[in-house]
């Protein structure tokens, strides 16, 4: 959703959330029996996901729940 382009296997096993809204989408998904963390990291661009996979040497999938406090197009679009 930042312009990237990510390959991840289609049977993720764990899941780190980047912030509490990523939180909510795979809670939206029924997968939170998949997350093993969540870190409160602030705006996520294309540059700090590209790092943050760089370090971590897994895929960074970025997702948008949209403007602040509202339901917009971008949560149908993450989903």
């Amino acid at each position: 959703m930042v312009g990237r382009n990510i390959r991840a296997a289609p049977d993720l096993d764990r899941i780190i959330c980047l912030g509490p809204g990523a939180l909510r989408l795979i809670v939206y998904l029924k997968a939170e029996n998949k997350v093993v963390d969540v870190e409160d990291m602030g705006n996520m661009t294309a540059s700090i996901a590209d790092e943050i996979q760089q370090i971590l040497g897994i895929p960074v999938i970025v997702l948008s729940d949209g403007a602040l406090a509202t339901f917009d197009e971008a949560v149908y679009d993450a989903l």
